[in-house]
């Protein structure tokens, strides 16, 4: 009975292997068929470039004929030319595009307004330019498949000193100059930008930077980064950041997330049945299963990236001791980079940097406070104008008009809303006047003071926000 029960045992034991390997053998097979049908699809489309386009998708500047299958120079052509003929003179991709936003030339995708640098950017590096396709899969350019407006060489040559250029203004490495890198934008919802001009380091409204409509100050940075540290390190993070509030924010996001992971989990299994049927759908079909595939494929990216992003707020709200963290390292900034060398201070500065962003959503500037005649004067700034020997009112009136006296005016006005990770906001007027000599800085810090709750009600009224005394910085 025992040879028996055996000899059963290791006859099935041997179907089972051959039903194993056979299945295996059968899953390779499909996906050698499957893996060959593809390349020799893309081989095709290739080898017909010249009668068939590889794709519909072209440059601005050019256009396809779906009858013909034909490619052509558009209306935009002479606008494409323009911006390497700039590029070719020497300007840069800042250049360019404040030259066309200033002319008034508008982007003819439509889909941003005005032009940005990084638009002019991606232009420059198109190989239609000169007439040439090349993609992420197609690694050596195919010529004379567009239309040209400029030739190789002119092509090779703004590449060149768009290098020369980068070479030339690489000499800020070794700094972390901006620690707010990510979190600026300007109340007209553009971003402000970090601008280093050697004599000055400023922050500055990207839509001023490309004239496209924001009349903004700039702010130097130095003031901006000292009023920061100077609030954020008189207020209890702690206090912001454990509330009822956060506790339905976590419940929410981890609900987010549990579906979301549930919706990817779906989609791989409905993209791994499509691929699996690769080797067995008739020809007819396959590239319509090839490319309901790969809608599918492009569905869980946009899922992966969901759920990194849910993922990394989950973190940051389990986290909540960086606060702690965070306010001690703005307290302790300035005795911590005394006597350090300039690798040590990049270090402690990428560490803030890090520490901010961790609990910090954005922060808002709203730095566009323009003067008119007849506008309430505050008693502080009535102060700071007689320190410049404005005494009269006519004498004050007229400076304010002046293009000084508004930088002046907004100086004493402008404030910034820091907007938490939790949602919570905090409106913050910073002490004016920390680029002045210390005397200076002493009377404007004195001014200050002065402030009374007349004063507040004005400012609340001007701006349409609540100011909380207790939160702002000590006046």
């Amino acid at each position: 009975t025992h040879g028996s029960i055996s000899s059963w045992v290791v006859w099935n034991m041997g179907t089972l292997m051959f039903i194993l390997v056979g299945g295996m053998q059968r899953a390779n097979s499909e996906s050698k068929t499957k893996s060959l049908r593809l390349k020799a699809s893309w081989k095709n489309k290739v080898a017909n470039i010249k009668t068939k386009p590889l794709t519909s998708k072209c440059p601005f500047w050019i256009t396809l004929d779906k009858s013909t299958n034909t490619f052509s120079l558009n209306e935009n052509s002479y606008l494409a030319k323009k911006i390497f003929e700039l590029s070719l003179i020497g300007f840069g991709d800042s250049k360019i595009s404040r030259y066309l936003n200033e002319h008034g030339i508008k982007n003819p995708t439509g889909l941003v307004v005005g032009w940005t640098k990084g638009y002019i950017n991606k232009i420059l590096k198109y190989h239609a330019a000169y007439g040439a396709l090349k993609t992420a899969t197609i690694k050596d350019p195919i010529k004379n498949y567009f239309p040209a407006i400029i030739t190789e060489d002119e092509f090779n040559l703004s590449h060149q000193m768009i290098q020369q250029r980068k070479i030339k203004g690489g000499g800020n490495k070794g700094r972390f100059n901006n620690i707010f890198t990510k979190l600026l934008k300007c109340s007209c919802g553009s971003k402000f930008i970090y601008m280093d001009r050697n004599t000055a380091q400023y922050l500055k409204c990207f839509s001023v930077e490309n004239r496209t409509g924001c009349k903004a100050h700039t702010w130097l940075y130095r003031d901006f980064e000292q009023s920061f540290l100077k609030y954020c390190s008189e207020f209890d993070l702690g206090e912001i950041f454990n509330n009822d509030e956060t506790v339905k924010q976590k419940e929410k996001l981890r609900e987010s997330l549990r579906l979301l992971e549930s919706k990817r989990l779906t989609l791989k299994v409905e993209y791994d049945l499509m691929v699996k049927r690769f080797a067995v759908v008739p020809d007819s079909i396959l590239n319509d299963l090839i490319k309901l595939s790969e809608a599918k494929k492009e569905e869980m990216l946009q899922l992966d990236e969901k759920i990194r992003e849910a993922n990394a707020l989950m973190l940051l709200h389990e986290q909540e001791v960086n606060s702690i963290k965070f306010s001690d390292n703005i307290r302790d900034y300035n005795q911590a980079i005394k006597g350090k060398t300039t690798q040590e201070i990049y270090t402690i500065r990428e560490k803030l940097h890090y520490s901010i962003s961790s609990i910090i959503d954005s922060i808002t500037i709203h730095n566009n406070k323009y003067w008119q005649t007849g506008d309430y004067i505050s008693t502080a700034l009535v102060k700071g104008l007689h320190g410049r020997k404005y005494k009269t009112d006519s004498a004050r009136e007229n400076y304010l008009l002046t293009d000084s006296g508004q930088r002046f005016y907004d100086e004493f006005n402008r404030y910034y809303v820091i907007k938490f990770k939790n949602g919570q906001k905090r409106n913050v007027i910073p002490i004016q006047g920390y680029s002045k000599s210390s005397s200076q800085v002493k009377e404007s810090e004195r001014q200050r003071e002065l402030l009374n709750i007349a004063n507040i009600k004005k400012l609340e009224e001007q701006y349409g926000i609540e100011i909380d005394l207790d939160k702002l910085v000590n006046f």
